[in-house]
């Protein structure tokens, strides 16, 4: 499997984690990403594999994908074990909604990158900036309610985890709080995760290592 990716993107992210998770080989194709170009023009490659210009791509054998939600189902229905889904309809759904609300929020870490990450230092913060730090707690309070007592947000560990810890580790880079008690004990939880620890190191690094 071939894996075109951007080492910054939340939503490629979303796919080396569950390649990890699942202990998938894959060769990674790297585009180039600096503060100030973002992949303008897109590469050649990415423009031939997936109409929207966009990572991740998958590339299995004479099979493209696009999309992390359904490069993710697919290489879990290829590679069921170790499962990233539950079981029943009523839980598998309450998975993909919580997948679904973790990339939603990436909206809003979207916003801060251009309002704190990339501004220019000691730059008050915009009111949309504000408002996406305002919208982000308040997915933040829902987590906290859905995951109550349990370990995970599904129960156990799923596709959902990765989604969610992926939007609030770039938004804790951002100003973003987390410091409701369960939401604090399951983002450590998931980050103990070898693989998830890995990715997160890596992603840190390329932050911090980001061209200009």
């Amino acid at each position: 499997m071939q894996l075109i990716n951007g080492l910054l993107s939340n939503n490629a992210a979303k796919v080396r984690m569950v390649l990890a998770e699942k202990g998938l080989a894959f060769e990674s194709i790297d585009l180039p990403w600096t503060r100030t170009n973002a992949w303008d023009p897109k590469p050649e490659i990415l423009l031939a594999s997936n109409p929207r210009a966009q990572v991740p791509v998958l590339i299995d054998q004479d099979l493209t994908l696009w999309d992390s939600t359904v490069i993710n189902e697919y290489l879990e229905d290829k590679h069921p074990q170790p499962s990233l889904f539950p079981t029943s309809a009523r839980e598998k759904a309450i998975c993909r909604l919580w997948e679904d609300e973790g990339d939603h929020n990436q909206t809003h870490v979207g916003v801060l990158i251009q309002e704190v990450f990339l501004a220019a230092p000691g730059s008050a913060l915009s009111p949309s900036a504000t408002n996406a730090l305002s919208e982000l707690d308040a997915f933040v309070d829902r987590l906290s309610h859905q995951i109550g007592n349990q370990d995970y947000i599904c129960d156990k560990f799923s596709v959902a985890d990765i989604s969610v810890f992926l939007t609030l580790a770039f938004g804790q880079t951002l100003g973003l709080q987390v410091d409701k008690k369960n939401v604090a004990t399951w983002y450590q939880r998931v980050l103990s995760r070898p693989p998830i620890k890995q990715e997160f190191d890596q992603l840190m690094a390329g932050v911090a290592n980001l061209a200009t």
